[in-house]
C-alpha cells in the first residue's frame, strides 16, 4: 500500500513536469520549497515511503495550487487520497469547511497559538476574556494576529476568519506544551471538566502498533463530537493525543 502511493506522488510530479517542459526539477523543488534531491529520488521511483508529512503537502499543495486540503483529497489518486483522509482526518466534506494551513511564523509565542485555537472554536473569545486569561500579553498578541489578517471580530466575539486549519508538523511541540501549561490539576475535577493521565510502561511492537491503533481511533471519533452541530457549546475543550517512543 505505501508503494502504491509512492508510485502515485511520482506519477503526479511526473505529470506536473510534462505539463510545463521549460521548467527543471531543480526549479520545481526550489518553487516547492523542499530539496531537490528529495523531489528527484520520489519522482524516480528511489523512494519506499512517501516523504514527510511537510514536504508531502509542499509538493500537493504546489501541484494544485491550493492549501485547501479538502480539494487535494478529492484531486488525489485513490491510495494517496485515502492516507489524505486517513492522516488529516478529512472524512466531511469541504464544501463550507475548508482546512487551510497557517504559517507557523504568525505564532510568536505559546499565547498567539492558544488564542488562535479558542478564536477557532465555535463560541469564539472576546476581548475580555482574553485580557483574564493571558493579561496585556494576550491583548498584545491578539492585535497581532488581527495584522496578520487571521482574525475577524464580529459583536465583540473574535473568530479566526477560516472555520478549520492545521499548522506545520514542526510546531507540534511547542504548542502541545503551551496547553499543557494551562492544564488544572484538581483531581475533583478528574471526573468532571478535566481528565488527565500519563501512562508509560516498556512494550514490544506489537503492543505499541495496539496503542496507536486505539489513539487513532480515538482521535477519529473525538473529530467527529467535535464537528458534529449538536455539541456545539461554550466550553473550550482540548483534547491532547500523543504517544512517544523517547527514541
Amino acid at each position: 500500500m505505501e508503494l502504491d502511493k509512492v508510485k502515485e506522488l511520482s506519477y503526479l510530479i511526473s505529470e506536473y513536469l510534462e505539463r510545463t517542459p521549460n521548467l527543471s526539477i531543480n526549479a520545481l523543488a526550489l518553487r516547492m520549497g523542499i530539496a531537490e534531491t528529495t523531489l528527484r529520488r520520489i519522482r524516480g521511483g528511489n523512494s519506499k515511503r512517501l516523504p514527510n508529512s511537510e514536504n508531502l503537502l509542499k509538493i500537493v499543495f504546489y501541484i494544485f495550487n491550493t492549501h485547501d486540503l479538502y480539494i487535494v483529497r478529492d484531486s488525489l489518486p485513490k491510495a494517496l487520497s485515502e492516507h489524505f483522509i486517513c492522516v488529516y482526518l478529512l472524512t466531511g466534506t469541504g464544501q463550507n469547511n475548508p482546512i487551510t494551513q497557517i504559517d507557523d511564523s504568525v505564532l510568536d509565542n505559546q499565547i498567539s497559538y492558544l488564542i488562535l485555537k479558542l478564536a477557532a472554536n465555535n463560541s469564539g473569545v472576546t476581548r475580555d476574556e482574553v485580557l483574564r486569561l493571558f493579561g496585556q500579553v494576550g491583548i498584545n498578541s491578539t492585535d497581532k494576529l488581527f495584522s496578520a489578517d487571521i482574525l475577524v471580530e464580529n459583536n465583540g466575539i473574535i473568530k479566526t476568519k477560516v472555520s478549520t486549519f492545521r499548522l506545520p508538523d514542526q510546531s507540534f511541540i511547542k504548542n502541545f506544551k503551551s496547553v499543557a501549561d494551562f492544564i488544572k490539576i484538581d483531581p475533583d475535577k478528574r471526573i468532571g471538566p478535566n481528565l488527565y493521565h500519563n501512562l508509560s510502561e516498556s512494550l514490544n511492537l506489537e503492543g505499541l502498533v495496539r496503542i496507536q491503533t486505539i489513539q487513532k481511533k480515538a482521535v477519529q471519533e473525538i473529530t467527529n463530537i467535535l464537528n458534529e452541530e449538536k455539541f456545539k457549546g461554550e466550553l473550550p475543550v482540548f483534547s491532547l493525543i500523543a504517544v512517544d517512543t523517547l527514541n
